[in-house]
Parts: structure tokens; C-alpha cells; sequence
């Protein structure tokens, strides 16, 4: 029978954590199911431990708490392997979140303890390099979505969305509704649907129900 191997391996911010301690990681802490559109975190919580995705993709959202509606803002998304760099911030220094994670496919997250992270830090000071450039690798993701959210048109937002959701998932067929999409780029979903209907004019995509499948798609 083939071994199962601990899916930490695959997280390149614990790439220099031995084996022994990454099964160390998984006993100790808790691994949670998710299914799609769950909320995972929300904003204005404290956070006692850290959440590591062990399958499945989340994304990101930025809350406007100020306005009765509560205006969202898609900042970007994370998959297998990877973690939120500003929770971890947010949980050492026993203050608030403020960012909403949802999962945007069936997800598993371990959540470790940030005591156990914390000692993880002291036994691996390359560590904390790593996790810096997890947060650098972020932080450029809030930048492009700013930039877009600038100086994009919506329908050139819309089709780099789509194709930014095929990479992720590494598929042409894309599991999502034009709800979810409107929600993502702060929009309706009549001028996502009018939008999408030109896309589909273009050949650039075609429409199922639930589904989108891009017509010109590379891995």
C-alpha cells in the first residue's frame, strides 16, 4: 500500500521544516472541512491559530464596514500549501482581523495553534524569511487588484478573473455563477451577465449553467 504523505509538504513557507516535525504540525492541530462559498475567517474576529490550506482554493475579501451594505472588495486568492501572512500578524499581536475568507472550492485547512507556530519560529529562524516572502507575495496580489480596480475596465477585469480562476483550479471549466462573479468584482449581475454575453460574442468563452469554460486556455 502506497504511504499517504503529510500534504504540509507541498507549502513552500514550511519547506524547511523536517518531516517529523510537520506530522508534529497535523497532531497538533485541527483539520476542518469546508464546503463551497463557507466563510473560513471573518472579519473583525481574534484568531487563535493559523490556517493552512491543505486542499482546495479560498479567496480573500476586504470588508467596508462603514457602509450599511457592506461593500466587498475580492483582494486576491490562496491555494494548497499556502497562508494568510497578515492573519498570522494579526493573531501573534492578539488583534482584530480584517479581512473575510471564504472557500471557493470544497476546501481541508489545518488550524495549528500560533503557540505551536510560535515555537516553530525559535526552532527554524529561516522561517520567518519565508514567511516575509509569503506576505511580499501578497501584498504584490493587493497591488494588482488595486491597479485593476483603477485603472481596469470591468470587462478586462472580468476576463482576467476568469482566467486567474482556470490557472487555479487548472482546468478550461469554471465551477462558478454570474452571482459570484458580480459579488467578486464589486458589481451586478446584470452587467456581468451583459458582459459575459460579449465575451461569448468574442468566442473568448462559452456560458453552461453553473459553468464557464474558456475557449483559449494554456495550463
Amino acid at each position: 500500500m502506497e504511504e499517504i504523505k503529510n500534504p504540509l509538504i507541498k507549502s513552500a513557507f514550511l519547506s524547511q521544516v523536517t518531516n517529523d516535525d510537520l506530522d508534529e504540525m497535523l497532531k497538533s492541530g485541527k483539520i476542518a472541512y469546508f464546503k463551497k462559498n463557507d466563510v473560513i475567517l471573518k472579519e473583525n474576529t481574534y484568531l487563535k491559530s493559523l490556517p493552512i490550506i491543505l486542499k482546495g482554493i479560498v479567496r480573500v475579501f476586504v470588508v467596508n464596514q462603514e457602509d450599511e451594505g457592506k461593500r466587498e472588495v475580492l483582494l486576491y486568492y490562496m491555494k494548497e500549501g499556502e497562508t494568510c501572512s497578515s492573519s498570522i500578524a494579526s493573531g501573534m499581536f492578539n488583534d482584530k482581523i480584517d479581512i473575510r475568507v471564504e472557500a471557493e472550492t470544497d476546501c481541508e485547512i489545518l488550524f495549528l495553534p500560533l503557540s505551536h507556530f510560535t515555537q516553530l519560529l525559535q526552532k527554524y529562524p529561516d522561517l520567518f524569511e519565508l514567511l516575509l516572502q509569503n506576505y511580499l507575495h501578497i501584498f504584490k496580489k493587493i497591488v494588482r487588484t488595486v491597479s485593476a480596480l483603477a485603472f481596469q475596465p470591468l470587462d478586462k477585469r472580468l476576463y482576467q478573473l476568469l482566467i486567474a480562476k482556470a490557472h487555479l483550479r487548472e482546468s478550461n471549466i469554471i465551477d462558478t455563477t454570474h452571482e459570484e462573479l458580480a459579488r467578486e468584482l464589486s458589481s451586478s449581475r446584470e452587467v456581468i451577465t451583459r458582459l459575459l454575453k460579449e465575451l461569448e460574442k468574442e468566442n473568448l468563452i462559452i456560458t453552461e449553467r453553473g459553468k464557464i469554460k474558456l475557449v483559449n486556455f494554456n495550463k
